[in-house]
């Protein structure tokens, strides 16, 4: 009787024990599955972005501060921190109510973001995510995470805890939308050259040369250096190169439109040469006054919008930019000089 008590025993603590094993090996996937944060977000090589049937968004860390937007162009970095800041903070609101999940299933099956997060240049993804609709309280969005090419199958709602708004828009998947705004970044002592071609005002052009702190001034056409001219006013122009960006592309402009803006409307142009020979081309054009704004001293309706204007950047990107950002950089030549005694 003994032997067999002692057996009873210990089928029970097996039994126990089994018990324990697998409802926590249970958990454990249910909580590897909920864990939608990334502690390591400095560890984030690459993230890619794609929006159901459409071409992915593909994320690339060449610096700290630098990423590289599909191979191509320089990506917004502020963009970029509002998603690093989203894989840091996520945390699991609550699962989607039993009476909702079916159809949020069928709902996320037709229209979603996957969103793939890489870390220290590894070949596959820590953690992919499917990200649905945001919740109409604004306070988070529905989701699914999938881990080493494994989705869980039930649909969580997440949020950024003490964030209120639409969470989803941070993955947004138009890659003129990621592209960097940035138009001049220079310092003074970057800077080579600068040809400033004003199409209002012909007479008023300049150039500007740097040779290592040497300023020059010139009229455009003209090779003899222009007398009288203030350095101080020259190295201070120089210097507000720096941080200059449009406000954002314009993709959908009609052609006919963008046409007759560029034959009627020329504004300026800026050319500058940095000090390793690359050249940035900023072409300005008015911009109608759609709007209808007049004058508030005659009353009379205005020929131009009198807060943005459009812009080509290096022969390529339309632009639409803010006066308040380039007013600083439009100068005539006269601007430079000293007075005459």
């Amino acid at each position: 009787m003994k032997k067999y008590g002692v057996f009873g025993i210990l089928i029970i603590l097996l039994a126990i024990s089994a018990y324990f094993y697998f409802n926590k090996k249970r958990t454990t996937l249910t909580e590897e599955y909920t864990e939608f944060s990334i502690s390591d977000t400095a560890s984030i090589s690459k993230i890619i972005l794609t929006q159901k049937g459409g071409e992915p968004i593909e994320l690339v860390k060449e610096t700290p501060t630098k990423w590289i937007l599909n191979n191509k162009y320089k990506a917004r970095t502020d963009a970029v921190q509002l998603l690093l800041e989203a894989f840091y903070k996520f945390k699991v609101k609550s699962p989607v109510a039993k009476a909702a999940e079916e159809n949020t299933i069928k709902q996320m099956a037709l229209s979603h973001k996957k969103v793939e997060v890489y870390l220290n240049g590894q070949s596959k993804p820590v953690k992919t995510y499917f990200i649905g609709e945001n919740s109409k309280e604004r306070e988070g969005c529905t989701m699914f995470l999938e881990i080493d090419g494994s989705k869980h199958q039930k649909p969580f709602l997440v949020e950024i805890p003490g964030f209120y708004g639409m969470l989803g828009v941070r993955f947004f998947t138009e890659e003129y939308l990621w592209r960097d705004r940035e138009v001049f970044d220079y310092t003074k002592n970057e800077i080579k050259k600068i040809k400033f071609t004003n199409y209002e005002n012909p007479n008023t052009s300049f150039i500007i040369e740097n040779e290592e702190g040497n300023l020059k001034l010139k009229e455009t056409g003209m090779s003899n250096v222009v007398e009288y001219t203030d350095t101080n006013i020259i190295a201070d122009y120089l210097n507000r190169f720096k941080g200059i960006h449009f406000e954002t592309i314009h993709p959908s402009i009609e052609e006919t439109l963008k046409d007759s803006v560029i034959q009627n409307l020329k504004y300026y142009t800026i050319e500058l040469t940095d000090n390793k020979d690359k050249t940035t081309t900023f072409e300005a054009f008015r911009m109608p006054n759609y709007k209808g704004d007049v004058d508030e001293y005659t009353g009379k309706t205005l020929p131009y919008n009198i807060d943005r204007f459009y812009g080509i950047l290096n022969k390529q990107d339309f632009v639409v930019a803010q006066y308040p950002t380039f007013d600083k950089l439009y100068k005539e030549i006269n601007g430079f000089m000293m007075p005459h005694k």
